[in-house]
């Protein structure tokens, strides 16, 4: 199989509550040449093993049992910051629908797949997400670091150069979230706008909302609340206070594909 990356240098977790679903993903990583596979049963345990040695790439089933979700495991490892925004998350579903959920949330994966899937898809997908990734490494890094000036100059230099243009509108998320960052709310705002002009990002109306109660703008920040969850009822108003963005260009990728 030919690959753009060598993954047995990666350490990947596989997240679910199916013990056969466990060993048949693990399979599939080894046929692709990845030998580093941690094995996770639900989501405490996810938790656990993540944060004891965060993994490279995570594959984690969407529906966990429990009553809890992939979605939910997702928003809790990006809010805390338990893996690097380099590492991959891969949401693994039977669900068709899942496209309709995802594009109702703000905090989304990196990519998902639907199973059954071959080693060959994969690793396609992989090879995609691990090129974006490392494009967008500078910009991971000096974030990371505080280095908000670096950060920023990155994401400038980066809208010329032929390798960023499939990006796009994640090079504008990461500078509306930095300018969020750095409490210019509203510079903040008008980044956001500008991403809605390209697509109706339910994120990107919540990074308005943000930005509005940066200015102490509150009632038109309400006014917009009400608005968004209502017309994406994956969203809930606490759902909108306490999570933060990751970038991603999938919901739009894939709404051009239909």
């Amino acid at each position: 199989m030919s690959a753009l990356y060598d993954f047995k240098n990666y350490r990947f977790m596989v997240i679910d509550d199916q013990p056969l679903v466990r060993q048949s993903l693990r399979s599939i990583i080894q046929t692709m040449g990845g030998f580093i596979v941690e094995m996770a049963q639900g989501y405490t345990d996810a938790i656990n093993k993540i944060r004891a040695t965060p993994p490279d790439v995570i594959l984690c089933d969407y529906m966990m049992g429990s009553g809890r979700t992939g979605q939910q495991l997702l928003e809790e490892v990006r809010r805390n910051r338990l893996i690097p925004e380099e590492a991959i998350f891969l949401m693994v579903t039977g669900e068709q629908a899942y496209e309709q959920v995802v594009a109702c949330v703000e905090l989304i994966p990196d990519d998902y797949i639907l199973k059954p899937f071959s080693p060959e898809l994969l690793s396609l997908r992989l090879d995609r997400l691990m090129v974006k990734k490392q494009v967008m490494r500078p910009y991971f890094v000096a974030k990371r670091e505080q280095r908000y000036v670096d950060a920023k100059r990155f994401l400038d230099q980066s809208q010329e150069r032929k390798e960023c243009r499939p990006y796009r509108v994640d090079f504008m998320r990461c500078n509306a979230e930095l300018l969020l960052e750095q409490q210019r709310g509203t510079d903040a705002e008008q980044s956001y706008r500008d991403i809605l002009e390209i697509y109706n990002f339910p994120w990107a109306n919540v990074g308005i909302v943000k930005s509005l109660m940066q200015q102490k703008r509150f009632k038109e920040a309400q006014e917009l609340i009400e608005t968004v969850v209502t017309g994406s009822p994956g969203f809930s108003r606490h759902s909108i206070s306490r999570q933060k963005s990751v970038p991603s260009s999938e919901i739009m990728l894939r709404h051009k594909r239909h």
